[in-house]
């Protein structure tokens, strides 16, 4: 009986340890190329992919603001896997931050944003769909100040922009290719 009551007593101390160690969550990784992925992402010293995955375990505090920035130039990947995500975790960190950047940054997140919406226009429709009204109104103010900027310092027309989008927003309905119009038309250029 002294056995038995000092075996669940051991056992009960473990599992009363684990519940206080929150900082130590179990990994769980599906498969082994997932994990040997998730390593490499998180061995690089600057590293997009891990300041991504780090935001989306909610770890805001290993992400530092420059993290953000090369977020915000990352909207541009190719991978189309991870540029929903990289979109996803800049919006996040931001409204965490309460969208407090430095003025200057406003062409760091304006050209990101513009960026994405010129070859990816379908995908940032459903990134905007799936957004909050703050994320939303953040990133069509970054879209507006850049159109301007495009429109005054670079020469290229709204009506380029909107061709161009139009053009790669493949597989898009006419209601979309109205709301890319739209877009450039009626967003907010301070």
């Amino acid at each position: 009986m002294n056995k038995f009551f000092y075996i669940l007593l051991f056992l009960s101390t473990l599992s009363a340890c684990s519940l206080f160690d929150d900082e130590k969550e179990p990994e769980i990784l599906l498969s082994q190329v997932d994990g040997e992925e998730y390593m490499e992402d998180l061995q690089d010293s600057i590293n997009s992919r891990k300041d991504t995955r780090f935001i989306e375990k909610n770890r805001y505090d290993l992400v530092n603001y420059e993290s953000a920035l090369n977020l915000a130039d990352s909207l541009i990947s190719k991978n189309n896997e991870w540029r929903p995500r990289y979109f996803n975790a800049l919006s996040s960190y931001l409204e965490f931050n309460n969208y407090n950047i430095d003025p200057k940054d406003n062409i760091r997140f304006g050209i990101g944003v513009f960026n994405y919406f010129l070859f990816y226009p379908k995908e940032l429709i459903e990134q905007f769909n799936s957004s909050n009204i703050n994320q939303i109104q953040f990133w069509n103010e970054q879209l507006g100040l850049e159109i301007k900027r495009k429109s005054k310092i670079e020469g290229i027309t709204k009506e380029t922009i909107i061709t161009v989008a139009q053009n790669n927003c493949k597989d898009c309905s006419d209601d979309e290719k109205i709301l890319i119009k739209n877009m450039v038309t009626m967003l907010p250029m301070k």
